[in-house]
C-alpha cells in the first residue's frame, strides 16, 4: 500500500523490491490521482506491473479524465455502480444556512459556525474548510470557547495527523477541523454530522465531504453555510438530493452574541498566531543547522551512496511542472470567470425582473387611472342623461297639464267668463 511516486522510487532504487509477482493492482480514488497531476506516475506504475493481472479502479465520482487510464490499464473492463453519479446517501439529511451578501464576512460565518457547534452539534462532527489557516484559527477559537477539537490538514506532519484522527476516534475531541485532505479515504465510525464552513469548488468534492457520514446504511446530517456565490452549487446539490433539502436559520440575536464572543477572544487568537509564527522560524533555523551538521558528519557515507534514479529526466519534470501550473492557473481563472459570468447573469435577471415588475406596475397604474377617468366620464354622462330625461319628463308633464280639458275653461282654453276669442287672445 503506497502512493504512486513512492512505489516507483522504491522499485527503482531499492534492490530487493519488484512488482513482477503482482496479481491484483488497485488504484483507489483513481480520478483524484489524475486530477492532482499523477498521470505519468500512475501510467509508469501500470507499466511496471505484469500484464497478466487484475486491475481495479475505485472512486465515488468517476470523471472523464479517467478514460485514458481505462484504455491503458484495463482489458474488456466491466463498470459496477453502487449509486448513480454524484448521488449522496439516501439516509443523508442536508441542511443549509444562508448568509446574505451584505453579511457574508469571515467573522459572521465564524459566529454562525460557533453558534451551531455550541447549541446543536455538540459531538462527533467533522468541519471542512477551504484553507488550512482558517481551520487552524477555528481550532484556536474553539479552544478558548471550551470546545474540544483536533486538526487535520497539510500543515501537519504525518504523525500529527494520525494523532488527530486517533483523538477523534477515541472521542477525546468532539470536532475534527480539516481541509479536503480528509474528504476522501477516511472511514471513521460514528460520525453524525458534517459541517461545511466554505462550500467546495465543485460537486464532486461536496459528495466526498458529506460521504464521511451516513455510511453503510446509517443516518447522517450535512449542514453547510452558503452565500450568494454558491447558488449554482445549491442547484446541483438539490438536483441530486434524495430527500428535500432543508433551510436552517440561526437567530440574529444569537449570531450577534457569538460575534461579540469572538471579538472578545480576538486579541488572544492573534497572540497565539504570532507566537506560533516565531516558533516556526526557530524550528526552520534549527532544522537547517541539523542538516548542515549531518552533511559534515556523514559526508563520506553520503557521497558513497549510489545516485537515485527516476523514470523522467529533469527537463521532463520541469516541463510537466510548468504544464500542470499552467493547467491549474487556467482552470482556476476559468472557474473565476465562470463564477463572474454566473453572477452577472443573476444580476441581469434581477435587473430585468425588476424592470418588468416596474413596467407591469406602471401599466397597472395607467390602466387604473384610465378606468377611473372612464368611470367618471360615464357617471357624468349618465347624470347628464338623467337630468335631460327629468327635464323632458317635467316639460311633458307641464304640456299635459296645460292641454288637459277642465270644467273651468272654455273651448279656447281660457276661463268661461271670457266670452270673446279675440279678447282672450289679447288677454
Amino acid at each position: 500500500m503506497a502512493t504512486p511516486g513512492r512505489m516507483i522510487d522504491i522499485v527503482r532504487n531499492a534492490q530487493s523490491v519488484t512488482l513482477e509477482d503482482i496479481e491484483i493492482l488497485i488504484l483507489d480514488e483513481a480520478d483524484r490521482l489524475l486530477d492532482m497531476g499523477f498521470k505519468d506516475e500512475v501510467e509508469e506504475l501500470v507499466d511496471l506491473c505484469p500484464r497478466q493481472r487484475q486491475t481495479m479502479l475505485f472512486s465515488a465520482t468517476m470523471s472523464r479524465t479517467i478514460e485514458s487510464l481505462v484504455t491503458k490499464a484495463l482489458v474488456d473492463p466491466v463498470q459496477l455502480k453502487a449509486d448513480p453519479m454524484f448521488d449522496v446517501a439516501s439516509t443523508l439529511s442536508q441542511q443549509f444556512v444562508r448568509v446574505r451578501q451584505s453579511k457574508d464576512v469571515l467573522q459572521y460565518r465564524e459566529a454562525i459556525l460557533l453558534a451551531l457547534c455550541r447549541r446543536s452539534f455538540k459531538s462527533k462532527a467533522i468541519i471542512f474548510f477551504r484553507e488550512k489557516k482558517q481551520a487552524h484559527r477555528i481550532a484556536i477559537l474553539f479552544g478558548f470557547c471550551g470546545l474540544k477539537a483536533a486538526e487535520l490538514h497539510g500543515n501537519l506532519t504525518q504523525l500529527q495527523r494520525l494523532e488527530s484522527l486517533e483523538k477523534f476516534r477515541e472521542q477525546q475531541a468532539d470536532y475534527l477541523l480539516c481541509t479536503d485532505v480528509a474528504s476522501r479515504g477516511i472511514d471513521i465510525i460514528g460520525v453524525e454530522t458534517v459541517l461545511n464552513f466554505d462550500m467546495p469548488k465543485d460537486l464532486t468534492v461536496y459528495v466526498h465531504r458529506v460521504g464521511r457520514t451516513a455510511r453503510a446504511g446509517k443516518t447522517g446530517l450535512a449542514c453547510s453555510i452558503v452565500g450568494d456565490k454558491d447558488r449554482k452549487m445549491m442547484r446541483d446539490i438539490t438536483k441530486h438530493a434524495h430527500s428535500k433539502v432543508q433551510a436552517r436559520t440561526v437567530s440574529p440575536s444569537v449570531i450577534d452574541q457569538h460575534v461579540e464572543m469572538i471579538e472578545e477572544q480576538q486579541k488572544k487568537i492573534d497572540d497565539v498566531l504570532d507566537q506560533e509564527a516565531q516558533e516556526k522560524v526557530l524550528r526552520k533555523a534549527e532544522l537547517e543547522i541539523q542538516v548542515a551538521q549531518n552533511k559534515i558528519e556523514f559526508q563520506g557515507e553520503i557521497h558513497s551512496r549510489p545516485k537515485r534514479t527516476w523514470f523522467q529526466t529533469e527537463a521532463q519534470k520541469r516541463e510537466i511542472k510548468e504544464k500542470s501550473n499552467t493547467y491549474y492557473k487556467e482552470s482556476s481563472e476559468s472557474r473565476v470567470e465562470q463564477r463572474d459570468v454566473e453572477e452577472n447573469k443573476e444580476q441581469k435577471k434581477k435587473l430585468i425582473g425588476g424592470q418588468r415588475k416596474q413596467r407591469k406596475e406602471m401599466e397597472a397604474n395607467e390602466k387604473k387611472l384610465q378606468n377611473q377617468k372612464l368611470a367618471k366620464k360615464l357617471s357624468r354622462k349618465g347624470a347628464l342623461q338623467l337630468s335631460g330625461q327629468k327635464k323632458r319628463r317635467r316639460n311633458n308633464d307641464r304640456e299635459t297639464i296645460r292641454r288637459k280639458p277642465s270644467s273651468t275653461t272654455n273651448e279656447f282654453g281660457g276661463p268661461k267668463n271670457f266670452k270673446s276669442k279675440a279678447r282672450y287672445k289679447r288677454k
